[in-house]
């Protein structure tokens, strides 16, 4: 019998659970797939990927550095992989490449679930990497009253409320006028050694979510304790939600993660 073969791809992979998580949800609806995880070098990305779908393999999922390469290298995008420019999940259709973003759907999922209400609020996130741009489009539809994006490099940010800004309210602030915008919803994408945490100015029952998830978010969590924030979360909500939502695209179910969620070893 052949089993379909999926993968991730990035650089590094090695404390992925994405493996884990697939197979947890074969198992949940009675399936059978391979999932692996691959060390892939941006030099190596774009024939990586043609020989994994030439030798028969049914999706990828795709990490850090190489979200933006997958897109450029796909024949097909869905409107949130274009939106974003960057991709995290491939698959072969008609014997072209397909991509989709599944990332600001699986962020967005995670703060419903939540209960953290975006309309109408102030938000801030801190960062403006490839983890942040996944997640904007989405964001904006929500109709926040106001979204601020700080990073210590001003110009990444400008790009973004460039490419961004016909969305929604979008600006740019400086790390030096942090202060100056009283936040419902603190979005963390970058380290905790980064954050000026004598300038952040919250408004009552203000919440924050860290893009990260396990070990890579304890140190901003335990900030953020400090800092009184009403919610605190991580992303590992985000990180099932968007597998189970490529897992859809890939295999026409939508898994239930309920018991992936609970996970505690993480």
């Amino acid at each position: 019998m052949n089993v379909d073969r999926y993968a991730l791809f990035g650089h590094p992979v090695a404390l992925s659970l994405s493996p884990r998580i697939h197979q947890q949800f074969a198992q949940s609806l009675g399936e059978t797939i391979i999932y692996n995880k691959e060390v892939v070098f941006p030099e190596h990305f774009s024939l990586a990927v043609c020989n994994f779908f030439e030798k028969g393999g049914s999706g990828l999922n795709i990490t850090v550095p190489h979200k933006e390469s997958a897109y450029r290298l796909a024949d097909k995008v869905s409107e949130d992989a274009a939106i974003a420019a960057a991709a995290n999940t491939l698959w072969i259709k008609d014997k072209k490449i397909h991509a989709d973003n599944t990332d600001g759907r699986g962020f967005i999922q995670d703060l419903s679930r939540q209960k953290i209400k975006l309309k109408n609020k102030t938000i801030m996130i801190l960062g403006a990497g490839g983890a942040v741009r996944g997640i904007l489009a989405p964001l904006l539809k929500q109709n926040p009253k106001q979204l601020f994006i700080v990073n210590r490099t001003l110009k990444k940010v400008e790009q973004l409320v460039e490419d961004f800004s016909n969305l929604g309210k979008i600006s740019a602030l400086s790390m030096e006028e942090i202060h100056r915008q009283p936040i419902d919803l603190l979005i963390n994408g970058i380290s905790l050694h980064q954050i000026p945490i004598d300038k952040i100015n919250l408004k009552p029952r203000a919440n924050y979510y860290d893009l990260k998830y396990s070990k890579a978010a304890e140190a901003s969590l335990l900030w953020a304790e400090e800092q009184g924030f009403n919610k605190i979360s991580d992303g590992w909500g985000m990180l099932v939600s968007q597998a189970a939502e490529s897992y859809k695209i890939w295999r026409g179910k939508m898994p239930d993660i309920t018991e992936v969620l609970k996970w505690n070893d993480k």
